[in-house]
């Protein structure tokens, strides 16, 4: 019988976070006021722009960072920060897209004044060359 739920048990684990993602991450609201975190990378092979119109940069195919999300009624705001050239490719809980390069410096940032709960897929984008693969740092905050 152990063996069987440890099988179970190790079989389970890849569905604690989706495949496509390279970070999974669950907020309720209220968690500020620190930010929460990630490290991503930045780029991919598909241009931001063929996923919204007005995106910029080469994004992955796949999310860099997933993050299920229970509202409060209050703010959401996610930001990049890197050395490089990065933009941000968000798509909301609603279907629609949110694009942003360079709102500080060179780091995008995606805000909602009123966020709702569910899903944002998350894509980091190099905007330049040298941005492909370079760590960033994608912070949520309130």
């Amino acid at each position: 019988m152990k063996r069987s739920l440890a099988l179970v048990a190790a079989c389970a684990i890849p569905w604690a976070a989706p495949a496509s993602a390279q970070e999974y991450v669950e907020l309720t609201g209220g968690f500020g006021p620190d930010s929460y975190n990630v490290t991503a990378y930045a780029g991919g092979d598909v241009d931001a722009s063929t996923i919204a119109g007005g995106c910029v940069g080469m994004v992955g195919e796949s999310d860099s960072v997933t993050l299920s999300f229970t509202a409060y009624g209050g703010p959401l705001v996610i930001t990049a920060y890197s050395e490089a050239d990065t933009s941000l490719v968000v798509n909301g809980p609603d279907g629609r897209w949110y694009c942003n390069d360079d709102t500080e410096g060179l780091n995008p940032r995606v805000n909602w004044n009123t966020a709702q709960s569910g899903v944002y897929n998350i894509r980091v984008g190099a905007v330049s060359g040298s941005a492909q693969g370079v760590p960033v740092v994608v912070a949520i905050m309130e």
